[in-house]
């Protein structure tokens, strides 16, 4: 768990996972460990218990939809997003759904998203 939650990543007395970490062991090895899971489904959940159902962003913000399980092809469109999330405060993701219900990586889609949504709370924004 320590490597997907290292100790450096902290803000206030909160750990965030590191998605850059959590790609790589998912690209690497195909998963995680059952405890970091399990946590950042639980922060994930918090996290979305205070968004309201409409979220109103001004800025750049790119749509992503359909990803239907599909990892490394997720990973790929990702790869050339993410930096600019670190860049831009102004830039945002806005997922549309159909994450995980015919690929066959549904659980590593689940995972990187959910670590993404951790640390970048206020710009990668889910519907459901």
């Amino acid at each position: 768990m320590t490597q997907v939650y290292p100790h450096y990543i902290q803000f206030g007395e909160v750990a965030r996972p590191n998605p850059k970490i959590v790609r790589e062991c998912l690209v690497s090895f195909g998963h995680v460990d059952k405890k970091a899971f399990v946590k950042m489904l639980n922060d994930c959940k918090e996290i979305t218990k205070l968004e309201p159902n409409l979220v109103k962003r001004d800025g750049e913000i790119v749509i992503i939809g359909d990803v239907h399980g599909q990892f490394f092809d997720m990973v790929s469109m990702l790869d050339k997003l993410t930096p600019k999330l670190d860049k831009s405060k102004e830039f945002g993701l806005l997922f549309l759904g159909d994450y995980v219900d015919r690929g066959i990586q549904c659980v590593e889609v689940l995972l990187y998203l959910l670590a993404l949504k951790n640390l970048n709370a206020s710009v990668a924004t889910k519907t459901f």
